[in-house]
């Protein structure tokens, strides 16, 4: 531990070593600042800092002000002033962790900072405190500003230059043309999702290079006719419809040109499931326990698919030109029924699941869904039973026996909402 009497040898030393701070018992506040001038990510190492030891570490971009040990006060304009200007001497990620850690946390945020720190980057105009204070003004000005940016970069390499594109600044075609050439929109990609002027060109490039670089687009029924133009067939292979789709759109519309996509709807509505039916009357397979409703619709289109049904009432009948029996009323007309299923669990062996039904209970059992667990392994994938049930029609005798030798219910790991 070095000596704190030993001020000047002690100031020298630290302006060389700034760590050595952490040396010195009962520093002074001057030698605690020459440390900060020199090596300000110290900081947090210092026992008591003081209010100007503080600012100093804030005017110096210390990343590591914010776990000082005393309370960090809001910074004064002087302070704020030299801090952007040290900002410029730092890299984008050095930069980035002083500005989220310490910089928005200790001072008054203003348009004239704002305006500066886009001067320092433009991309800074996309952080969350600079997108919560956008007036018109600051908004005019980041326009501006991408501009001249825009205007800089024609005609040089532009290899390792990022740009951020907010959807309030207008991009003319050229624009977006100079932007794509030279792979500026890759970098800026999730910056401008919601923009609805992307030339189609550009979003069709994002689309082929990747099935999952739905995340850079505003997708809409031609891009999405295009998509699945080119992944449909994959996407059934794998039962892969991404998340993105969806909340975008209901894709009835879409439905309507391409049916088979409802394939990949695990639970379709009703308007998704008619679109479908409005495409291809046979693309009632598809749909997983299908309404009276859509029966009716597919089959008044044509009354072949009466043979994609099982589940048929009068009015279905009726539609298909056939006669009313009793096995349609119910198609498990026996009391019991005996369920058994297998699934493999993430590559690591099966599951198995074998239960009794009572046949009155056999539709709503069928066309429950299912997710198997165990342990630690989770398959998040929904199960319709009926696709994966064996049943056989079993007897009381029978029952008996099973029970017996204990094989009336047998589970391993878990099958959810399965009692």
């Amino acid at each position: 531990m070095l000596q704190s009497k030993d001020f000047d040898g002690n100031l020298k030393a630290i302006e060389e070593s700034p760590i050595l701070i952490t040396k010195i018992e009962d520093p002074t506040e001057e030698m605690c600042i020459a440390a900060m001038i020199h090596g300000s990510d110290f900081i947090h190492l210092i026992k008591n800092p003081t209010t100007k030891v503080l600012v100093e570490a804030f005017k110096r971009c210390s990343k590591n002000l914010y776990l000082a040990q005393n309370p960090v006060p809001i910074m004064p304009e002087e302070a704020v002033l030299e801090s952007l200007e040290n900002l410029k001497n730092l890299n984008y990620f050095q930069q980035l962790v002083f500005l989220q850690n310490s910089f928005f946390k200790y001072i008054k945020l203003t348009d004239d900072i704002i305006k500066k720190l886009i001067d320092i980057n433009f991309g800074y105009v996309t952080l969350p405190e600079i997108e919560k204070r956008l007036t018109e003004d600051i908004k005019k000005y980041t326009t501006n500003a991408f501009l001249k940016t825009l205007e800089k970069l024609k005609g040089k390499n532009t290899l390792g230059f990022t740009i951020s594109l907010p959807e309030y600044i207008p991009l003319s075609e050229d624009d977006y043309k100079f932007l794509f050439d030279n792979n500026l929109l890759y970098t800026a990609k999730t910056l401008i999702s919601k923009r609805k002027d992307m030339p189609l060109y550009i979003k069709k490039y994002y689309i082929k290079n990747s099935r999952y670089n739905l995340d850079s687009i505003l997708l809409d029924d031609d891009i999405l006719e295009y998509y699945f133009d080119l992944y449909l067939d994959e996407l059934i292979k794998y039962n892969d419809l991404p998340y993105e789709i969806l909340s975008q759109t209901d894709l009835v519309s879409l439905l309507e040109k391409k049916g088979e996509i409802i394939r990949l709807i695990k639970k379709p509505n009703a308007a998704q499931r008619i679109a479908a039916i409005r495409c291809n009357p046979e693309y009632i397979k598809y749909i997983k326990s299908p309404s009276e409703k859509d029966c009716v619709s597919a089959l008044t289109k044509d009354k072949n698919v009466i043979r994609f049904i099982e589940k048929r009432t009068e009015k279905i009948c009726k539609a298909a030109g056939i006669p009313f029996t009793k096995e349609d009323k119910n198609p498990y007309p026996e009391e019991f029924y005996y369920i058994s299923m297998k699934e493999d669990l993430a590559d690591e062996g099966y599951l198995v699941r074998n239960l009794i039904v009572k046949g009155k209970e056999m539709e709503k059992f069928l066309s429950t869904y299912t997710s198997i667990s165990f342990g630690n392994l989770d398959d998040d994938k929904e199960l319709l039973i009926k696709d994966i049930a064996n049943i056989k029609p079993i007897t009381k005798d029978e029952i008996e026996v099973l029970r017996k030798f204990g094989a009336d219910n047998i589970e391993s790991g878990y099958w959810h909402n399965i009692d």
